[in-house]
């Protein structure tokens, strides 16, 4: 096992810009199955959702850049950014973004898993969707286990998928006639609801995909050139998301008539290859599709584990979670999301909505808090090296979006019941009990046993 200077244990550079794009590309099925729902929450009015949400990300992101290379040797993403930001002010923001990241990526374990089996019971009408979900979550856990370099040649897997996509959409682009061409005015789908609030949720829906884009700094600290990788895959997967959201989200409402996308929300786009390539197309796309989904779970382990290995090493978590086995895997980390997602599965059943809205709360805090942390690093830690730095002027663009972030959060996940906002709430909480573990518990007991080591030394 590799050692810091420090002694902890770190990650192995072992992989490049690419994996990072192949991560943000399982979003293709979350681009799928969210355009669905937001589709019927607000009509023709869905793609700019998507736009606007990836868009937000992608300046962010382009932010983030900033205190991703000042700390390219730390996993993390944006929740090391905020504990590192916020470090001189309190822990509280620190351990509360670890866990609303973990929250965010964690839960999507269950949920990517619960949509995979919506995707298998298309072919298979008897397929039982929990069991089905379970066995997906503990086969992804073992490949994390196998290491970054496993996990990675996984999202190779995702390149037919891409390709057979784009085909389908310019199939659809080519051959099936516009149904609904018509944007200039509000087509929202709930008469009586508030047209404002309601396109807010859509837009809060969509953000658990399109803000994923942030996907790639937590692999930094395993880019092999941390500095010229992280710069590509933020590049690369900010045109790849934006252009693949929106093109989807349009061939859903221009080629699909709405009441195919109310019935089946989260399969949408078999329908639409079915119009356009026949029933063996469809075949072949759907299971690529199931890849896709249990690469997407893949994903969501590899974000979710650094981010409790980190906050470990940082004296956020238990020490537990900065374990790693004999591959340099997070096999702790791993686990524990492993027991998490399986046992929100059995309790939540074939509910991926709502673990969707659930984990979003705890991860839209994290990216609010992240908004903020360039602000607070450029004035707690003026000298630090930098070797990348966005103008001054982006320091408030990052501040301004933080203020938009938390308008989508609070109404939002409003839109969704007191039910919904109430578990997240819930879940994120439980953070604190990890964290006093650790600092009340570990921590007192480490300096308790170093002090005695000393007294032993100092009497021989």
């Amino acid at each position: 096992m590799s050692q810091e200077n420090s002694g902890k244990p770190v990650l192995r550079r072992a992989v490049t810009w690419k994996i990072g794009m192949f991560m943000v590309a399982t979003g293709i099925l979350d681009w799928t199955y969210l355009s669905g729902p937001a589709v019927s929450m607000v009509g023709k009015w869905a793609p700019l959702a998507w736009i606007i949400t990836v868009g937000i990300m992608a300046i962010s992101c382009f932010i983030y850049l900033e205190m991703a290379l000042m700390f390219k040797d730390s996993a993390g993403g944006l929740a090391m950014y905020v504990m590192e930001g916020y470090k001189k002010r309190s822990p509280i923001p620190g351990a509360i973004s670890e866990w609303g990241y973990v929250m965010g990526w964690g839960l999507a374990v269950a949920a990517i898993a619960t949509f995979a089996g919506y995707f298998i019971q298309f072919f298979i009408p008897e397929f039982d969707i929990v069991l089905g979900a379970i066995a997906i979550v503990v086969a992804c856990y073992v490949l994390n286990c196998r290491g970054i370099e496993a996990s990675g040649k996984a999202q190779s897997l995702m390149v037919p998928l891409i390709i057979t996509t784009v085909a389908l959409l310019i199939g659809s682009f080519g051959k099936l006639p516009v149904l609904s061409p018509d944007f200039s005015v509000v087509d929202f789908n709930q008469p009586g609801a508030n047209h404002l609030m309601t396109f807010l949720g859509a837009c809060y829906l969509v953000a658990w995909s399109a803000f994923a884009l942030e996907c790639v700094l937590t692999l930094t600290a395993e880019y092999k050139d941390p500095v010229k990788d992280t710069k590509k895959a933020v590049a690369y997967s900010a045109i790849l998301m934006m252009l693949m959201t929106v093109a989807i989200c349009l061939a859903m409402t221009w080629y699909l008539p709405l009441d195919v996308v109310l019935n089946d929300p989260f399969t949408p786009l078999l329908p639409l290859a079915e119009a356009v390539f026949g029933s063996a197309f469809t075949k072949i796309f759907g299971v690529l599709l199931i890849i896709g989904l249990m690469n997407g779970v893949n994903m969501c382990y590899v974000a979710s584990s650094r981010v409790l290995f980190e906050s470990s090493k940082l004296g956020y978590m238990p020490k537990w979670f900065m374990k790693l086995n004999e591959k340099q895997a997070p096999s702790t980390s791993l686990l524990f999301i492993m027991l998490l997602n399986s046992g929100l599965i059995i309790s939540a059943g074939e509910s991926p909505v709502f673990m969707v809205v659930a984990g979003s709360i705890g991860y839209f805090i994290t990216v609010i808090l992240s908004n903020f942390s360039i602000y607070f690093m450029r004035k707690d830690f003026p000298d630090l090296p930098r070797p990348y730095r966005v103008p001054d002027y982006m320091v408030y663009v990052s501040i301004l979006i933080g203020i938009i972030n938390m308008i989508f959060l609070v109404v939002g996940s409003m839109s969704y019941g007191w039910k919904n906002v109430l578990t997240g709430i819930l879940v994120l909480l439980l953070v604190f009990p990890l964290y006093w573990y650790r600092t009340k518990v570990e921590d007192p007991k480490e300096v308790a046993q170093k002090t005695a080591a000393n007294a032993d030394i100092q009497t021989d």
